[in-house]
């Protein structure tokens, strides 16, 4: 077995485990859907930075770099700002959040808008958990250990066991691991770029760098307005929220989250820019 392998082999394997071990801590609802509403400010921001940095974050502003350049900074800068905007409705999110994002939403508008989230959200998140499952099957299967779609198969199966396992718990366990391994692997990529000597030709980010005929101030518009806003109201940052021990942990991670975001855009972009004009 070589290193690679050896290497994502034994990532499977500590994912399942942190899944299955807190999993044997689950007494009651609350420790499976909002891990007893007991996270720290350390658990929930990291969560929040790996449900946020998944494949289509990283790889899509890494590739919007290589093709558009510093334009792509404002892909995960938009995601930024939704969470800025966020930050001053965190503490109610806290407060009033039981379960769910429809759970809450029928607490203010009823249960018929209730009904309708829930019929929503699945549908609009199939998108989203796919491109996650894919991004998790082109490693594998980049690996050469078995084809594609048993790769699909493998990443899929993993993704369900840990988190049916232990509930949010695991969740928030399993996102701390893979928020450090993600930032982790963006620092050392952005400094091995910086140590090169093609990084001298890289183009300087000045503020007539930010738009070009790929990306003008009316895109920056639309993507605010398409891109930032689900990070205002999206399940997956609610479901963190709801897991914070109290309000003030709830809009301290929503705000850490918005400036290390600002952080990794810059970083990303940056290896993006570097690896097209390399």
């Amino acid at each position: 077995m070589n290193d690679p392998v050896f290497i994502v082999v034994i990532y499977l394997i500590v994912i399942l485990i942190a899944g299955f071990y807190p999993g044997l801590k689950v007494k009651t609802p609350s420790d499976y859907y909002v891990a007893g509403k007991k996270a720290s400010l350390t658990a929930v921001t990291l969560s929040l930075l790996a449900t946020i940095l998944g494949g289509s974050a990283i790889l899509g502003t890494i590739e919007l770099g290589q093709s558009s350049g510093w334009p792509a900074i404002w892909f995960l800068t938009s995601a930024s700002l939704g969470l800025f905007a966020l930050s001053p409705l965190a503490k109610y999110v806290s407060r009033y959040g039981k379960y769910t994002l429809p759970g809450l939403i029928e607490r203010f508008y009823g249960k018929d808008a209730r009904f309708m989230a829930a019929l929503i959200i699945p549908l609009a998140w199939i998108g989203v958990i796919t491109a996650q499952i894919i991004a998790g099957a082109k490693i594998i299967a980049g690996l050469e250990i078995v084809d594609y779609y048993r790769s699909a198969l493998i990443t899929g199966i993993v993704f369900i066991v840990y988190t049916v396992a232990g509930g949010q718990i695991c969740v928030l366990k399993t996102d701390k691991i893979q928020a450090i391994l993600i930032i982790a692997g963006v620092v050392v990529l952005t400094l091995f770029a910086l140590m090169s000597p093609d990084s001298s030709k890289i183009p300087e980010l000045k503020a007539d760098a930010l738009f070009n005929e790929h990306f003008s101030v009316p895109d920056l518009v639309i993507l605010i307005l398409t891109y930032s806003v689900t990070f205002v109201v999206g399940p997956d940052i609610y479901s963190r929220i709801f897991c914070a021990k109290d309000e003030k942990t709830a809009t301290r991670s929503v705000l850490i989250v918005a400036i290390l975001l600002l952080q990794v855009s810059l970083m990303l972009t940056f290896i993006g820019v570097f690896s097209g004009d390399a």
